[in-house]
């Protein structure tokens, strides 16, 4: 955070009174007691009233719109008493946002956020001090935290911004404020929270009223969903990419070589050379995103095609890693999404040539009632891909291998399973080095829950011991 006073904070908010040391040095900023420390702001959001129990003393600042809160507190704090708690902590951020004249990239999409946001990180630091989310952690509770890790010295931003439900967009953006919007792809998810695919569309959409209505907006001119999506209130720009319909960014003679994926990136009538670390179809995807959310803030794609070269492929997204008895594993347990599963699919194919393939399938969170219907779906799409064994792992999964035989695939080719302990005793004997093997599940449901599945995956993943956190 950029360190400042107290005082140039109060000239911004609609202030009633101060009781305390208006020239107090903030540090950094937070909305729970609990992470009160040393020169905090701490904005009273659920209007506590007893902080006896709760470390603030001389310089702490508490932001509230709770009258006789003084008595409750334990020590010297600055209070700072406004008229309505909640216009104070968005006159805030606007205030902290507004001291930046950078570029800011947000990224959304069913699948491809974590991916494409390295890879756009990958190209601009190249040539700016950029700060980012991390890790795919892209909870809507984290926007204040990374909003504050902007400073004087960032010179560009890349926000990867998730959706679990309507406003959730909405109130990312109203932090992150960006001027670049991507959305890679609206897939079936998140129907806990959205109820609908009309719902989760239109909480996708949010992106164009976190822009302002203007700004730069990149879509997939391939997607179905994003299709539906009412461009008519925007007035800013907007930029295609894809590969099969018409777009600004558009990729021809896409091949699999080297561990990535070669292409031709078309723009202005120039083609470029490009290849890009990581295997698929959906990469060459998230690689035309990259490269127009680049171009948008002045970095030609001739720059960026030789930045993404050194890109590395995020862990446990389509990751290929040694495993037992000397087989080869894609590791492609990050999460689970019908839209990523798919393509999982067809990375096996596309690599199991010549090779002994097995597919094993689980758990795909957040598709509330149409998650019957994705597994069916997702059934035929691995009966269409032909491989050696498919398994199945969890109740909810186990409607993958029925309809994949309903669809033609061989009832010895197919295999159910409920434990972790019962999976490497399937997999033990089949595995070799002839062996190529696909692992799709959320590794933070179900078997990271089981006691057996830390050992389980030490032993299939012969590199180093899995970790599930």
């Amino acid at each position: 955070m950029k360190q400042m006073t107290l005082k140039n904070i109060l000239s911004n908010l609609d202030v009633v009174a101060v009781n305390g040391n208006q020239y107090t040095i903030i540090k950094t900023v937070v909305t729970k007691a609990e992470k009160v420390k040393d020169y905090t702001l701490f904005f009273n959001l659920k209007r506590q009233k007893d902080f006896r129990l709760l470390r603030f003393n001389w310089s702490n600042v508490i932001v509230t719109d709770v009258p006789c809160i003084g008595a409750n507190l334990s020590s010297a704090a600055t209070i700072v008493r406004v008229s309505d708690i909640s216009r104070a902590y968005w006159d805030f951020v606007q205030y902290y946002r507004s001291l930046f004249n950078i570029p800011v990239i947000g990224i959304t999409g069913t699948c491809g956020k974590t991916t494409t946001t390295e890879m756009v990180k990958t190209i601009i630091s190249k040539n700016l001090r950029m700060h980012s989310t991390y890790d795919g952690n892209n909870a809507w509770y984290l926007s204040l935290p990374y909003l504050l890790g902007i400073d004087d010295r960032t010179q560009a931003v890349v926000f990867e911004m998730g959706v679990g439900g309507p406003g959730q967009l909405s109130y990312i953006c109203k932090h992150y404020q960006p001027q670049v919007g991507v959305l890679l792809n609206i897939g079936t998810y998140h129907l806990l929270g959205c109820k609908t695919q009309e719902n989760y569309i239109k909480a996708k959409a949010e992106l164009l009223e976190g822009l302002g209505y203007k700004g730069t907006l990149i879509l997939n001119s391939d997607d179905k969903y994003t299709g539906e999506i009412d461009l008519k209130p925007f007035n800013g720009q907007v930029i295609y990419f894809g590969i099969n319909n018409n777009a600004a960014f558009k990729a021809r003679n896409i091949k699999c070589s080297d561990e990535g994926m070669k292409f031709t990136l078309v723009y202005k009538n120039k083609k470029y050379p490009a290849y890009v670390p990581g295997y698929g179809e959906h990469n060459v995807y998230n690689a035309l995103a990259a490269i127009a959310a680049a171009h948008s803030i002045g970095i030609d794609p001739d720059d960026s095609i030789g930045h993404l070269a050194s890109f590395q492929p995020v862990r446990q997204h389509m990751q290929l890693r040694p495993g037992i008895n000397g087989c080869t594993i894609i590791d492609d347990t990050w999460n689970c999404t019908p839209p990523s599963m798919e393509s999982a699919l067809k990375v096996l194919k596309q690599l199991g040539d010549s090779k002994k393939t097995v597919a094993v399938l689980g758990y795909m969170p957040q598709l509330g009632t149409a998650g019957h219907r994705e597994y069916e779906r997702i059934g035929g799409i691995a009966a269409g891909v032909g491989m050696d064994l498919l398994i199945t792992v969890g109740d909810e999964a186990k409607t993958i291998g029925i309809k994949a035989l309903e669809a033609g695939l061989k009832k010895s080719k197919v295999q159910f399973c409920r434990s972790a302990e019962q999976l490497y005793k399937i997999l033990s004997p089949l595995t070799g080095p002839n062996t190529l093997l696909l692992f799709k599940f959320p590794y933070k449901y179900r078997l990271s829950k089981n006691p057996a599945y830390r050992e389980f995956m030490t032993k299939i993943f012969a590199d180093v011991p899995f970790r599930d956190t």
